[in-house]
């Protein structure tokens, strides 16, 4: 779970505005509400930094989080999501920007 989360969170920092794996936050939604207490920290910033390393990203993670909350564009991707996917239909694109925060805030940790 922790090398999916990864991969998820390095997906969305790195297409930004371009990503329309709207999915990709919904499941970044749903791991925080739902799977959050079996996630395994030390993993979990494990498999950032070889996925990070792997896929060759290196940017300012708090720069490209604040691209994202402030992206009309990605706000627009995600009602459109919502509207076609039940199961999303009561999420807020800020939900699921708030548990992406938080994410980024474990990778963070004490750097």
């Amino acid at each position: 779970m922790e090398t999916v989360l990864a991969e998820k969170i390095e997906t969305i920092l790195s297409k930004l505005e371009a990503s329309s794996r709207m999915k990709d936050y919904y499941d970044i939604y749903l791991i925080y509400k739902f799977k959050l207490n079996k996630i395994n920290k030390a993993k979990f910033k494990g498999a950032v930094k070889k996925t990070f390393e792997k896929r060759e990203f290196n940017v300012d993670l708090l720069g490209n989080l604040n691209i994202i909350k402030d992206s009309k564009i990605l706000r627009d991707k995600w009602t459109s999501y919502a509207r076609k996917n039940s199961y999303a239909r009561n999420i807020e694109f800020v939900e699921t920007i708030k548990c992406l925060e938080e994410f980024v805030n474990i990778i963070l940790e004490d750097e």
